[in-house]
């Protein structure tokens, strides 16, 4: 069993995960890529990421017939595996 940590260092030690995270892209897709995992709702820590979205959210009427592009939750995981996708990461 892990120990508790104080909110204070469980949340720095979260930032410091969620910025190493795509470390090799440029400031501006790295920022996207990160306020991306934080809409989804992503676990992030030292071992990486953990993301679950639930298939109601990627098959329901609205998430496939958005009026604004990128912004189902479909769409934001495809841009994360695109994101990751590229040698740099």
């Amino acid at each position: 069993m892990e120990p508790i940590k104080p909110a204070a260092a469980a949340e720095a030690q979260h930032d410091a995960a969620l910025a190493q995270l795509g470390a090799g892209l440029p400031l501006a897709e790295r920022l996207h890529m990160q306020c991306l995992l934080i809409d989804l709702g992503a676990e992030i820590d030292t071992r990486g990421v953990e993301l679950i979205v639930p298939g109601k959210d990627l098959s329901s009427p609205t998430a496939v017939q958005s009026s604004r592009p990128g912004t189902t939750p479909l769409a934001k995981v495809a841009e994360l595996i695109d994101a990751f996708d590229q040698p740099e990461c």
